[in-house]
């Protein structure tokens, strides 16, 4: 029974795996602001302020639970690797930056996830090294990121 439904995860994993796409070009910095409805200011300020980084992945919500779109990022930094931080949008229209973790290498995404029923709203990074996968929830608390839960991180990072 136990190898059976091993199979069966091993299967569905594959599966997963595949229908995510395995295309990691690089998207150009207009694809992803005009796949942004509420945050492409945000995210043409960081660009301009780093344009060294490579952007992978942009997602927007509000992560703070102050009525304002912030943003997560996933972004390569040519000296130290792939990051993640987010952009939370001030009254004035400027941004504070969040302390950074270290991203997976491919496949990258960013799901904002509402897990508990109360704000502010958790936000979930997953991706991949190599045949290795991970992922972990963040929550924005007391001014920083914090990671919540995690499996496989490490391995994808």
């Amino acid at each position: 029974m136990k190898g059976s439904l091993l199979i069966s995860q091993t299967i569905l994993l594959f599966i997963a795996i595949l229908s995510c796409g395995c295309d990691n070009s690089p998207k150009k910095v207009v694809e992803i602001q005009q796949e942004l409805n509420l945050s492409s200011d945000l995210y043409l300020k960081f660009y301009k302020e780093h344009s060294s980084y490579q952007i992978i992945v942009a997602e927007e919500g509000d992560i703070n639970a102050d009525g304002l779109c912030d943003l997560v990022l996933i972004y390569h930094n040519p000296r130290v690797g792939n990051r993640m931080c987010a952009l939370m949008r001030k009254t004035d229209n400027t941004y504070e930056i969040s302390n950074e973790f270290k991203a997976p290498v491919s496949n990258q995404n960013v799901y904002m996830r509402d897990i508990d029923d109360t704000p502010p709203v958790e936000f979930v990074v997953q991706g991949m090294k190599g045949a290795k996968t991970g992922f972990a929830i963040y929550r924005f608390v007391d001014g920083r990121i914090e990671d919540v839960f995690g499996e496989g991180m490490d391995d994808c990072c």
